[in-house]
């Protein structure tokens, strides 16, 4: 009888041993349920991704709207523009430039979409907005009207950078750069969001 046994238990171990090495294939009603979680996954990790990137670059906006204010009042009692931040706080102590980076608020940004921004976005976006001021000859009056046919430089920046370029002391162009790092586009015409000033048409 042990003779019997052996062969049927050795049979027996390498069935389980082939089962664990060789796993049966899922069926497709098995692996239906596992493909639609990690599909339903992705899914809300891209739209928790736009939601953030479109609070971010709103936020952005509205900071770069500001500065450029700033930078209109100090041009009109300097005659001149400002060279850094530290001109406009001197201007106006409560600014406090560069301001907070909004790709950095935690509010809107969660842990695992600050992970995917480092992953698959633009440069890292610093704790406090980078502001760049300088003198640009390619920026005059008609640089509006030429938006769609022009590159702004740089063509790439960290998430929420603030870009102030002047030409003289006359032409003022600032924009802000988005979650890609490239500058944020004017939804109602698709081209980039250049808030502008010709100091030429009111003196």
């Amino acid at each position: 009888s042990e003779r019997k046994f052996l062969p049927k238990a050795c049979s027996t171990l390498i069935l389980v041993a082939t089962l664990l090495i060789f796993p049966m294939p899922m069926t497709q009603a098995q692996a239906a349920p596992a493909g639609q979680g990690l599909a339903q996954s992705m899914r809300s990790l891209t739209l928790e991704v736009q939601l953030a990137e479109k609070k971010c670059e709103q936020k952005t906006l509205e900071l770069t709207k500001k500065i450029f204010a700033q930078v209109v009042v100090y041009r009109k009692n300097h005659g001149t523009f400002p060279n850094s931040a530290s001109d406009l706080n001197a201007e106006d102590p409560s600014s406090q430039l560069p301001p907070s980076n909004p790709f950095c608020d935690p509010t809107d940004v969660s842990a695992v979409v600050r992970k995917e921004m480092q992953s698959s976005a633009g440069p890292k976006p610093p704790e406090k907005s980078e502001m760049l001021f300088e003198q640009d000859a390619r920026v005059t009056g008609s640089l509006i009207m030429t938006l769609g046919k022009v590159k702004l430089i740089p063509e790439i920046k960290a998430p929420g950078s603030i870009i102030i370029k002047y030409n003289g002391d006359y032409y003022l162009a600032v924009w802000c750069t988005g979650f890609y790092g490239k500058p944020i586009l004017d939804e109602k015409t698709g081209l980039a969001k250049v808030f502008f000033k010709d100091f030429s048409m009111v003196e």
